[in-house]
């Protein structure tokens, strides 16, 4: 009997791919219901309006194998989740079965820096961010696994062949993501000759332009680059959705900082830039085809090698081995070594 799996929506992308994945390894996937709001604090509904389209899809449809009701759901399925302040309402509730962490929400390392994530038995993380990763490891809080996710397995990317004269910056209400100064910035390139840059998504700002996803991605594939303005993400659908098409990245420096991924190398894989004039000299050397295409191509081979699900399905399936029965060996050691220095310590008071 295949094991089955729950996924409290949060983002319509990041859980079509987990969805993917899922399914991949054997699972029956299905969102949780509306009847979940009587239970999870921060509930979502599964957002599939019709005639709503997204890149992940096909003719509309969501890929999950339908949707559950808390009554009938399987207490010792896995449940998906982006809200740390699921587990408790879903323990209270009498839900046995793991627990998994699909870190979208909360974004950044502060959640975990300020002590506010507080994991319990048979929970594990799934980060898209290496620093998120990294500081759940080092504190020893869950078993914890760092991939890119497989995106171009669960939508088709091919390379572009040309562009056109204007670049996109794709995130919705950039006055969550960004700091002032850089979204006065997108606003002088906006009127910029050599920049002409086009904000996708909600605003605010009021000359923001939402998209239905499909022609968001559209839209970028034409760019002649993707400034991405982010401070931080989890990892970031749109670069990646540029990246898998050949579109070159212009990246701020504290999204490197952020995220601790290293493999984004200037002028190499992609652009840097952080200043006003620093980012019209990154759009001067994109105007060239060939230097366009090639760190478009570079950045694109770079991400087609860590998404890849050969090499990183072994991993997924290993971390929810580990949060399915008991804790992995290392977490039992470092939980053993605590209790001793605590018996320690009690012994010398």
């Amino acid at each position: 009997m295949a094991p089955t799996a729950v996924l409290h929506d949060a983002h319509t992308v990041g859980y079509d791919i987990a969805t993917w994945m899922l399914h991949d390894l054997g699972y029956k996937v299905y969102a949780a219901g509306e009847s979940f709001g009587r239970v999870l604090p921060e509930y979502r509904s599964n957002r599939y309006p019709p005639g709503n389209a997204f890149l992940t899809r096909k003719n509309g449809l969501p890929p999950w194998d339908g949707v559950v009701e808390i009554e009938d759901a399987p207490r010792d399925a896995l449940f998906v989740d982006a809200f740390p302040s699921s587990e408790k309402a879903l323990r209270d509730f009498g839900w046995e079965g793991p627990i998994l962490y699909y870190w979208i929400l909360p974004v950044g390392r502060n959640f975990i820096h300020e002590g506010r994530f507080r994991p319990g038995r048979k929970v594990g993380v799934v980060a898209f961010n290496r620093a998120v990763a990294r500081l759940i490891r080092e504190r020893n809080l869950c078993p914890v696994e760092f991939l890119l996710p497989p995106y171009d397995r669960a939508a088709n990317f091919t390379v572009r062949e040309d562009f056109e004269p204007y670049v996109v910056a794709a995130v919705n209400k950039v006055v969550d993501w960004a700091p002032l100064r850089t979204r006065e910035m997108l606003k002088r390139l906006r009127d910029h000759p050599e920049a002409n840059l086009q904000l996708c998504g909600l605003p605010p700002p009021e000359w923001a332009g939402p998209l239905e996803h499909p022609e968001l991605v559209a839209r970028v594939r034409k760019a002649k680059a993707l400034y991405h303005v982010k401070n931080i993400d989890t990892p970031g659908y749109a670069w990646m959705e540029a990246a898998f098409q050949g579109v070159p990245v212009i990246f701020r420096p504290v999204f490197k900082d952020s995220t601790e991924f290293s493999f984004l190398e200037h002028d190499i894989n992609c652009l840097i830039a952080e200043r006003e004039r620093d980012v019209i000299r990154c759009l001067r050397i994109l105007s060239d085809p060939a230097e366009n295409q090639r760190i478009g191509l570079a950045l694109r081979n770079h991400l087609s090698e860590m998404t890849c699900w050969l090499k990183n399905r072994s991993r997924f399936a290993a971390l929810l081995d580990s949060i399915n029965g008991s804790q992995p060996a290392r977490m039992h050691s470092y939980g053993m070594a605590w209790r001793v220095r605590r018996g320690l310590r009690m012994r010398l008071k």
